[in-house]
């Protein structure tokens, strides 16, 4: 009967395992197979149970940094580029005196008096983080 109707298995004479596999796929291997899919199901099920707990709170998380980002790019890029601008007009000319921090950012605020974003508080920041990111680099 096996050779004539292989994909004829009745009940009556076959179980469920050797009903659903192929003629060709032995019962060892069939529960083998079978158990590497349970494993790989279990292992499916708790990466969605911790989605489903962490998911929201890593989504908000993200979001959040998103918007603090953002806001500060809005809030400095405008400032740092003019006070590059400034400091590309100063160094393009060929005075040597005033040539440390203070005397730039002095030799700057007379020269732009009440611009915004070179107030003298802003202009020590950008330079601090400048001074900051520059010996950062040459640490590396």
């Amino acid at each position: 009967m096996a050779k004539a109707y292989p994909d004829q298995k009745p009940a009556f004479l076959f179980d469920e395992i050797e009903r659903s596999i192929h003629s060709s796929i032995t019962v060892e291997t069939w529960q083998a197979l079978q158990a590497e899919r349970d494993s790989l199901k279990a292992r499916v099920e708790k990466a969605e149970a911790w989605w489903e707990v962490n998911g929201k709170q890593l989504k908000a998380e993200r979001d959040s940094l998103r918007s603090q980002l953002e806001a500060l790019n809005a809030q400095t890029k405008p400032s740092h580029l003019l006070a590059m601008a400034v400091l590309l007009e100063l160094a393009s000319e060929v005075r040597t005196s005033k040539r440390n921090q203070t005397g730039i950012v002095s030799e700057i605020l007379d020269r732009y008096p009440g611009k915004r974003g070179l107030s003298k508080r802003n202009l020590e920041e950008i330079f601090a983080a400048a001074n900051s990111a520059r010996a950062d680099a040459e640490g590396e």
